[in-house]
């Protein structure tokens, strides 16, 4: 849930706990029923209260479709089928062994790992910091290829696309000076 989701939460929430409260004062008497029906008459007609309404009415809907999406548990997981039934391996257990399998490659100090699903297989996102002196397209096509063949040994998924996104060079060890 997104920060602009999560504002709209609040506001719909203090709005319910507002009803919430004044139904609960008429219901015990506290609120004369002529009171309401004049606060209610002198929205008839009123653009703005229009408006009001209209963006809880639109802000409602777009936290129940969040809710009630299909960002659940299918979309984080990879579903395959054989004669025996229905295999699920989790995004997280992709990702660990994408971790695992980079360590492999010696240049790679650092990395952190992202996994997408898309219409015909999955997407990784791999971000590194590596060692200097070293050539980067090659350790970044030594990622690719280990990542890719790892995951296919392990897993039988074949990777649509590996995306290697090299972050920073990190220091030589060693080279920090103490003074």
């Amino acid at each position: 849930m997104g920060f602009f989701d999560r504002i709209l939460l609040f506001i719909s929430m203090i709005t319910l706990l507002l009803i919430s409260l004044g139904t609960l004062l008429l219901a015990l008497g506290l609120i004369s029923l002529d009171f309401l029906g004049t606060s209610i008459s002198h929205l008839y007609g009123r653009l703005d209260a229009g408006i009001v309404a209209l963006f809880f009415l639109l802000s409602c809907i777009r936290l129940l479709f969040i809710a009630l999406g299909p960002r659940g548990r299918a979309a984080r997981s990879i579903v395959s089928r054989n004669e025996m039934g229905e295999i699920k391996i989790s995004f997280a257990a992709l990702e660990n062994l994408i971790k695992k399998s980079v360590r492999e490659v010696k240049e790679v100090r650092e990395t952190s790992t992202k996994v997408f699903p898309l219409p015909g297989g999955v997407k990784v996102r791999l971000r590194a910091v590596v060692s200097p002196k070293n050539n980067i397209p090659a350790i970044s096509r030594e990622i690719q290829e280990v990542v890719g063949a790892r995951v296919k040994e392990i897993m039988g998924i074949d990777l649509e696309e590996v995306e290697v996104f090299i972050e920073n060079i990190a220091e030589e060890a060693g080279s920090a000076k103490i003074q």
